[in-house]
């Protein structure tokens, strides 16, 4: 979870922005031609959008616009079809939005995720070495007759190495000189008798 990359999520997010944009201004397009000769000002002014509309937005907002053009061309989507508008075109345009919606939330959940799994790092880290010390070193010690082999393969993967650029180990702490005494050391020589003990 740590380590699963955010670029997919942000390719992700583009696309289905720009496919539910080119979608809205289809639509929105349709039913300002409707709304024209029919002088219907407020409608023709809800729908009043161009590409830099949603350019110009922040991306969470874009398609709370998107969602609005969707509500003013519902009501009359059955006067719409000669402009190349209908049922499906809509819910087609519902679905886009949503994807796009969730899309947009998605980086956001990665990197949160990517967060929380980091903070779990620790307690996951003390877990495993919990496990490996009160748990398995002690059975493994069963083997150390009945199957040397896997004895000691066991007792060489437990080895722990310092690697570079991680935390330099505490250094050892100094042993205090131990004073010298000089000694004088008697030779006794004792005369040979000969005898074997």
């Amino acid at each position: 979870m740590q380590a699963q990359p955010t670029e997919g999520t942000l390719e992700a997010r583009e696309g289905a922005l720009a496919d539910a944009t080119d979608l809205t201004l289809t639509v929105a397009g349709a039913v300002r031609s409707y709304a024209n000769p029919l002088d219907l000002p407020e409608l023709r002014a809800a729908v009043k959008v161009n590409y830099s509309s949603f350019t110009k937005m922040r991306r969470v907002a874009r398609m709370d616009l998107a969602q609005r053009i969707y509500d003013a061309a519902l009501p009359i989507v059955a006067h719409l079809a000669p402009y190349g508008i209908t049922a499906a075109t809509l819910e087609e345009l519902q679905t886009s939005i949503n994807e796009a919606t969730d899309a947009v939330s998605a980086p956001r959940t990665t990197n949160a995720e990517k967060k929380v799994a980091t903070s779990k790092l620790d307690d996951t880290c003390r877990a495993i070495d919990d496990l490996l010390k009160n748990e398995i070193d002690p059975l493994i010690f069963g083997l150390r007759k009945k199957n040397p082999d896997v004895y000691r393969l066991y007792q060489e993967a437990r080895q722990v190495f310092d690697r570079p650029g991680g935390r330099p180990a505490d250094p050892e702490p100094a042993t205090p000189a131990t004073p010298t005494t000089a000694s004088t050391t008697t030779t006794t020589t004792v005369p040979s008798t000969g005898a074997t003990s």
